[in-house]
């Protein structure tokens, strides 16, 4: 393969992704409006809910930390250190709950695998790749394209998961500082506070001068609640903060898409596909390039 075929090569493949993700673009209105709306969210989450129990609240323990080393990193890597961009690549955001998965799962099947199967075989057809690229190779090369569709939804998905999750992070503190005057406080922090409240009033009701006194008595000289009252109080504000996490879930697709944020983000997904299947191309050819120049030497 020589320089100038090369060149004609990049051309047509810049030809074929431009048109291809601009039809992809006009796509995008319809797909929101078939998946994004309420009853679509309720449908999905109503299937996930019992794992997702589990999930929610450790995704909103893990936002406010994950955004503050990624913070970090950038501050760092404008300072000159540059290490750090490779290792938050491999923290993940979050944990990804079953509704997670299942958008991930139908933006990957009904909108976007149809198109890197179109893509693939526009290519073979307008550049005739067989005749540049053995089988493994091509092989080798609709995995990659393969991977990077998966890589581009995770990161649409991630992004959107990290919204609720600080909106549900940011829901805890509010109900910290509304409730017991103390923003910094936690799920555990505040099953404490609602245990040592329980565990006062329980002693109040059976002060040997009556519940007046005994509140009074106690309020001087709070009385230390049980390990058990602790873990029922913890346990209940957890239950508490993950119904709330869910429904901010279930809300916020159908909040985003009466904005118009649905449609945007996936619109950049799209022209972020479209710019990186071009380089990921465009390195494949230069790669073949060197090989045959490789092999003219030789």
């Amino acid at each position: 393969m020589k320089n100038a075929e090369k060149n004609i090569i990049l051309g047509t493949i810049d030809e074929i992704l431009e048109e291809h993700f601009e039809q992809k673009k006009n796509e995008v209105a319809g797909f929101v409006n078939r998946h994004f709306s309420l009853n679509e969210a309720v449908k999905i989450q109503r299937q996930s809910v019992l794992l997702d129990l589990l999930f929610y609240p450790l995704n909103a323990l893990w936002a406010i930390p994950f955004l503050t080393a990624k913070k970090g990193i950038e501050i760092a890597d404008k300072l000159g250190w540059s290490h750090g961009n490779h290792l938050i690549k491999k923290v993940p955001s979050g944990f990804k709950t079953r509704y997670q998965k299942v958008s991930e799962r139908i933006l990957l099947d009904e909108f976007l695998a149809s198109s890197q199967e179109d893509v693939f075989q526009k290519l073979q057809k307008e550049l005739n790749l067989e005749s540049h690229f053995s089988p493994n190779e091509l092989a080798h090369l609709k995995k990659k394209m393969s991977d990077l569709y998966k890589e581009e939804v995770d990161k649409f998905s991630s992004a959107q998961v990290l919204v609720t999750d600080l909106i549900t992070t940011v829901l805890t503190l509010c109900v910290g500082k509304m409730f017991f005057n103390d923003g910094g406080l936690g799920v555990t922090g505040m099953g404490s506070k609602i245990a040592r409240n329980v565990a006062n009033k329980d002693a109040a009701e059976h002060f040997f001068f009556g519940k007046k006194l005994g509140t009074a008595f106690y309020s001087a000289f709070p009385v230390a609640p049980t390990q058990t009252q602790v873990v029922a109080a913890t346990l209940g504000v957890g239950l508490l903060l993950t119904v709330c996490s869910i429904a901010v879930a279930v809300f916020s697709d159908p909040l985003r898409k009466v904005l118009g944020i649905q449609g945007y983000k996936l619109t950049t997904l799209v022209q972020s596909l479209e710019q990186n299947l071009y380089l990921l191309l465009k390195n494949e050819i230069k790669n073949k390039v060197r090989q045959s120049k490789g092999s003219i030497a030789a």
